[in-house]
């Protein structure tokens, strides 16, 4: 009977400590769902902050540019003329401002005639020289002595150096030529009618000898036909 009672005992105390050790492997395991689940959320949170700081533009993808096997023509930009270069002018000369009204009537290529002859004579020499070069050629073309044309003046045989000697073909005519073709178009006119010009020398020359002598600008001197 006491073994029997021992045995219940015993028995009682197996299925005792069974309960208990199944409790605490419930609770184990409870407790570490919950600790799973704790550090799941943090993480998450932490990944959406970081999300959240990202800056916009740092999200954006580059975009994928797909070649094709026919490239796409460049289109030809013409530039349009711009208006006439402008410089500063010496002190002393006129100064033209804006796009006054032209003292003659010129077309595109009769201006760049002038604009080229005075650069092929008075390269290197100053602005109101180049203009008065212009103002010799349209001097020519209102006389009675000469053609009546800006490029039959130019292209009369042995008046003019440069077109002589191909110079004339060749010039580029600079900044300071077109400020000078804008002092002629406005009006400007310190010619005194010359109608000739040559380099000034300090002997007497076929024009000295000739023509009524009228002043010097830069490396030549200008005349006009005696009255």
């Amino acid at each position: 009977m006491k073994r029997f009672e021992r045995y219940i005992v015993k028995k009682r105390r197996r299925q005792r400590i069974a309960v208990m050790a199944s409790i605490l492997l419930a609770v184990t395991a409870g407790i570490t769902i919950l600790a799973f689940q704790a550090n799941a959320e943090e993480t998450e949170e932490r990944v959406m902050a970081s999300m959240e700081l990202v800056p916009a533009e740092k999200s954006i993808a580059t975009p994928i540019v797909l070649a094709t096997s026919t490239p796409t023509p460049t289109a030809t930009i013409t530039a349009e003329p711009t208006a006439t270069p402008t410089q500063e002018p010496t002190p002393g000369e006129p100064e033209v401002i804006g796009e006054p009204d032209p003292a003659y009537s010129l077309s595109g290529a009769e201006r760049e005639m002038l604009l080229k002859i005075a650069m092929a004579e008075e390269e290197g020499e100053p602005t109101d020289g180049k203009a008065l070069v212009m103002l010799v050629v349209l001097n020519r073309v209102d006389s009675p002595s000469f053609p009546n044309t800006v490029e039959k003046v130019l292209y009369e045989e042995n008046q003019f150096t440069p077109v002589k000697n191909g110079r004339y073909d060749k010039a580029e005519p600079d900044d300071d030529c077109y400020e000078a073709l804008r002092w002629v178009l406005a009006g400007w006119n310190e010619s005194q009618g010359a109608t000739y010009f040559r380099t000034t020398v300090d002997y007497e020359t076929w024009h000295s000898k000739n023509l009524e002598y009228l002043f010097s600008i830069g490396h030549h001197s200008f005349f006009k036909e005696k009255d």
